[in-house]
């Protein structure tokens, strides 16, 4: 298994991986789901927000008349109440004003259900029609001022109509400043959304519509998909989560033993592998290894196969494990090309290498003789997985050609006959006696695993 210690080292990696793409495709199902049940929540709050605005201004639209006919009674002057009113009409109109805001005016610029003040014309009708005549004629008017207030230009008399105006125009500045104040928080539609969160409501619609894209002509289907309780799973995966971590924490400190049965969150998620809704397709994304990962005995994902799947393989496809490594990911050179001075890669230096290495099983003495065994059965697999990674399938053909000189045959041979051998090569893990064998069995057909692999693919396309 040459390679496959330094390859489980990215195991952890592989799986904050899978965790991760789990993660956002569990975000990418979820969302749409709470956003959707946000909405109705929102919904029916913002309904419920107007019918109590409604409810309080029909109250103070009534407080309102009630005000009138009682400033009517206690003047006896209907008609002054009703120059009033009509003098003061149209002085709340204030350019961007919302609706609702004209509450703090005198009378009101918005009209209908949600109006905060009847309007002046329904005022001076509801005060004609209880006081008639008394409404259109009014009595002769009485300066109430004293002497000094008369005779001057203070307190009670009407300013100059320059003075009025300025003083109006000053007074709508400030009121729209307070309410450009009061409404920077962002206005809310109906169902109780800024903009913003309107835009987000819309996308997380939409990426429930493309991954619900299949059930979209199927309405029960939706529904399901639609359906909270899976939810449920989630919710006491993240309680036991939490109980775990708080009692790892107290465990560390001394305040609580170590936590036990922290494996329940796998054992609810995989009850729901073979669901066909939304928690069916996050279980299997969970408890399902994706293309190119493995899972362990250990419950573990890695890019690594498990020891038993590695043997598997050897076995069935005929071929060595090595480092993972790809055809050409460091250059690739072309078997004829004669290598520069100094070029470390070299197909004619490897083929020697490996002559270097058959030759010393021949040499060596009965004691040395099953460790240069071990030596050159190590060497194929090396010089196998370089010389496939800088030179191909061509090389792997130069390479077989190669082998079949009488050097290597003998190795082979005395190869065979040591595997007769109760103890040869017991040093080795099960997965290199298995490649051990294999040599001794197909020596001219003795490649990587990477390789044969993408003879496979070839050979089906």
């Amino acid at each position: 298994m040459a390679g496959a210690g330094t390859d489980f080292q990215h195991a952890g990696a592989g799986r904050q991986c899978l965790m991760l793409g789990s993660s956002l495709a569990i975000l990418a199902m979820v969302l749409p789901i709470m956003v959707v049940l946000t909405l109705v929540v929102m919904f029916l709050r913002r309904l419920s927000i107007d019918g109590s605005h409604l409810t309080r201004l029909l109250i103070t639209s009534a407080r309102e008349f009630i005000a009138d006919a009682e400033a009517a009674r206690l003047t006896q002057n209907p008609a002054a109440l009703v120059s009033a009113l009509r003098r003061i009409e149209g002085r709340s109109l204030i350019p961007g004003l919302a609706a609702g805001q004209d509450a703090m005016m005198i009378d009101g610029a918005h009209e209908g259900a949600f109006a905060t003040h009847p309007t002046i014309a329904e005022r001076v009708a509801a005060i004609i029609s209880v006081t008639g005549s008394m409404a259109l004629i009014a009595p002769a008017r009485r300066d109430t001022r004293t002497a000094e207030l008369r005779a001057g230009d203070g307190f009670g008399r009407e300013p100059a109509p320059g003075l009025q105006a300025a003083f109006l125009r000053s007074a709508r500045q400030s009121a729209n400043a307070a309410f450009a104040r009061g409404a920077s928080g962002g206005e809310f539609n109906r169902l109780g959304l800024t903009r913003e969160m309107s835009l987000g409501a819309v996308a997380a619609v939409g990426v429930f519509l493309w991954v619900h894209s299949a059930d979209l002509g199927n309405p029960a289907a939706l529904a399901k998909a639609l359906d909270p309780a899976p939810m449920r799973t989630f919710f006491a995966m993240g309680g036991e989560h939490t109980r775990c971590l708080h009692q790892g924490i107290g465990s560390l400190i001394g305040l609580a033993a170590k936590p036990a049965d922290c494996s329940d969150m796998d054992t609810m998620l995989a009850a729901h592998s073979n669901d066909d809704g939304f928690i069916g397709k996050v279980a299997k994304s969970m408890t399902e290894p994706p293309e190119g990962m493995y899972k362990w005995p250990s419950g573990s994902f890695s890019n690594v196969a498990p020891p038993l799947v590695q043997l598997a393989e050897i076995r069935e496809a005929r071929c060595f494990h090595t480092d993972r490594y790809s055809v050409g990911d460091r250059g690739l050179h072309s078997v004829t090309e004669r290598p520069r001075e100094g070029d470390t890669i070299s197909l004619s230096r490897y083929l020697a290498a490996g002559d270097a290495a058959a030759r010393r099983v021949g040499e060596a003495s009965s004691a040395e003789r099953d460790t240069a065994l071990i030596a050159y059965f190590k060497s194929r697999k090396t010089l196998g997985e370089v010389i496939h990674r800088f030179f191909g399938d061509p090389g792997l053909e130069v390479a077989a050609a190669h082998h079949a000189g009488p050097e290597h045959q003998a190795a082979v041979a005395l190869l065979r006959e040591r595997l007769t051998v109760s103890g040869f090569a017991s040093a080795l893990t099960p997965l290199e006696s298995a490649e051990l064998e294999l040599l001794a069995a197909a020596p001219l057909d003795f490649i990587s695993c990477v390789a044969r692999r993408a003879q496979k693919k070839a050979s089906t396309q």
